[in-house]
């Protein structure tokens, strides 16, 4: 949110041109941590059946100096963080009161 999206797009589709015809979109997250969706299905009757936190991604891969200052990065909010500093995560959610199968 801190660049304007017509200078997002031109670094991305710059970087990865393949990617121009169906890839980018005006991105605002918020909320989007593993335990914000817990809470969030809870509140709508669901339970976490399973979780996998994952604090590994592609972000910057095609320039290693920025790359590398980003996983340094991730380390040390994982460190402050915990659980919140998960780059990408998975949930699996039943209804509450079913019984996993």
């Amino acid at each position: 949110m801190l660049l304007p999206e017509r200078l997002k797009r031109a670094f991305l589709f710059g970087i990865y041109p393949e990617m121009a015809r169906d890839h980018g979109f005006p991105a605002f997250y918020d909320r989007c941590t593993a335990a914000a969706f817990d809470k969030m299905a809870r509140r709508h009757g669901m339970v976490c059946a399973s979780s996998r936190l994952y604090f590994q991604s592609d972000y910057f891969r095609f320039c290693f100096p920025v790359h590398l200052m980003w996983r340094a990065w991730i380390v040390l909010f994982r460190a402050l963080a915990g659980a919140h500093a998960a780059e990408t995560f998975t949930l699996i959610l039943r209804k509450q009161g079913d019984s996993p199968e």
